[in-house]
């Protein structure tokens, strides 16, 4: 019984001390938000969004020890096009592809096309950063990040398949501050059990 208590705080612990991803992002016009442990898998939805002049926020756990995937569908409705977002983990146990805890829209680091995820992906192109004409400046979203869409064809309805890599950091086997206590109690709980059995 009192082993399986062990067990159970450890794992209590693990759990708690999960990568969360905060977006913040929207769509001219709407988008269709989720998180796949696939790139070739859409995966769970997050979040929706259909109205551009509107920030969507969301907070999710990523999946613990494997590669991520933040996948946006995005639609347009007419006009002008565009997809803009801010990203932030709320630890260093991942990593975006550029190496560190906050990802923007830019067209280095995402990818897209329009056929779906798995496909060849191309390159997007910028049509500027957060406060450009003629969407101006969209709230809560760093003003570095920059709106992107099909520069083969800016007012394209879409849909538009964006993507970009969320990397399990190799450090993260170290455990957690919080993991600490409970791993302690394990310990000696174990070792005051052996001694009582010599």
């Amino acid at each position: 019984m009192k082993t399986r208590l062990v067990l159970t705080l450890v794992a209590a612990s693990t759990y708690a001390s999960a990568t969360n991803i905060s977006a913040n992002l929207t769509v001219d016009n709407g988008f269709d938000y989720y998180l796949s442990t696939s790139d070739s898998v859409l995966g769970n939805l997050i979040g929706s969004g259909n109205n551009w002049q509107f920030t969507s926020q969301f907070t999710s756990a990523l999946t613990a020890g494997v590669t991520n995937y933040i996948h946006v569908v995005a639609t347009n409705a007419g006009g002008p096009a565009g997809f803009i977002g801010d990203f932030t983990l709320d630890d260093s146990s991942f990593q975006f592809v550029n190496g560190t805890q906050q990802l923007l829209t830019n067209p280095v680091d995402w990818a897209f096309n329009t056929t779906g995820f798995g496909n060849p992906y191309g390159t997007p192109s910028s049509e500027g950063s957060n406060g450009v004409g003629p969407w101006g400046q969209v709230s809560n979203v760093s003003l570095s990040a920059e709106w992107l869409w099909d520069g083969s064809d800016l007012t394209s309805p879409g849909p538009l398949f964006f993507t970009t890599a969320i990397t399990s950091v190799s450090s993260s086997a170290t455990p957690e501050p919080g993991m600490f206590a409970p791993l302690a109690f394990a310990v000696a709980f174990l070792a005051r059990r052996r001694s009582k059995r010599a």
